[in-house]
């Protein structure tokens, strides 16, 4: 275990080096960092932007270019559903996490190994803003380690590139994120179909007349 951080191109190169000359060669990146956000769009600094981007997209694109010749068997990237689907109070982090599936397409496109995985909320610990019980009544349940690395596992060895991981309640999360506007995102979804038509009848029966 050594210390460093990545961020800082010459941490990120210094580590890359001292992996190769010291033991065997480096086979695979796992990036996991982040910061987390909880700030309006219209509250959000230049200075949160940058420190939210530096844990999050900068050390991504340093292992991203020191790595590019070593052929790496694996690439793996820990993104956001913020960058799925957006998220309210995380305009830096949803920008950060996309450059990350960005960052996964673009290797993917050069022939090299690379896969992002937008995790929803974890439990247990980790960045998000909202209490579990805040989240289930929007419709999203958090993650657990089990589930996340049984997940991780099957998209490693599908060889996936961009893959979302959530544990959604679509009842209720469907209705209220396509409340304002029809979403070509999720909409065909058949859970979300069917969602959407309940709440379309019941919507329609409450506004029957009573006679």
């Amino acid at each position: 275990v050594v210390a460093c951080d990545v961020a800082w191109r010459e941490h990120a190169a210094g580590i890359v080096a001292w992996i190769g000359a010291a033991g065997p060669r480096l086979s695979a990146v796992i990036h996991t960092a982040g910061r987390g956000q909880a700030t309006a769009l219209n509250d959000t600094s230049v200075a949160e932007v940058a420190e939210v981007w530096a844990a999050k997209a900068a050390g991504v694109a340093h292992l991203d270019e020191l790595t590019a010749g070593l052929d790496l068997e694996a690439f793996v990237l820990f993104s956001s559903i913020s960058a799925t689907w957006g998220a309210g109070q995380q305009p830096a982090y949803a920008a950060a996490n996309m450059f990350l599936d960005a960052t996964a397409e673009r290797r993917h496109g050069r022939g090299l190994s690379a896969m992002s995985v937008a995790f929803g909320p974890w439990g247990g610990g980790g960045m998000r803003g909202e209490d579990g019980a805040q989240l289930a009544r929007r419709g999203l349940r958090l993650l657990y380690p089990d589930l996340v690395l049984r997940a991780l596992g099957q998209a490693i060895d599908a060889g996936e590139h961009l893959v979302t991981v959530a544990d959604v309640d679509w009842a209720r999360f469907g209705p209220a994120f396509t409340v304002r506007r029809p979403s070509p995102l999720i909409g065909d979804l058949p859970e979300v179909r069917q969602a959407l038509a309940v709440a379309e009848a019941a919507a329609g029966a409450a506004a029957e007349p009573v006679r």
